[in-house]
């Protein structure tokens, strides 16, 4: 298997592992999903990531594009929703809305 195939599973059983991590009980809120991947880090051996930056500040100052955001969207490689809506122009996979602004929606380790 190629590097980029590699690549592109490891991102996709790490979305995996972030649903499954969220709690049964805990609705799939920005919270929840911070805990789950500091859950993932931990289990993971974050501490050994070659880019690491900001996991586990959970004080960050986060601000996206003049709108604060939870801390987790500013650690390194996580794509979090800016917008619940598109402008037709705007494409949700580029532009990071159509979902609740601050959930985890991509993440390039």
């Amino acid at each position: 298997m190629q590097r980029a195939g590699i690549a592109h599973m490891l991102r996709q059983l790490f979305l995996f592992l972030l649903a499954l991590a969220t709690t049964a009980n805990e609705a799939c809120t920005a919270g929840g999903q911070q805990q789950a991947l500091v859950d993932v880090y931990k289990a993971w051996g974050g501490t050994k990531w070659h880019n690491s930056n900001g996991w586990l500040d959970n004080v960050l100052e986060c601000k996206l594009k003049g709108t604060q955001f939870p801390a987790h969207c500013c650690w390194h490689g996580i794509k979090c929703c800016l917008s619940s809506t598109c402008p037709e122009t705007e494409h949700p996979d580029v532009n990071r809305c159509g979902c609740e602004p601050g959930l985890v929606w991509g993440i390039n380790l």
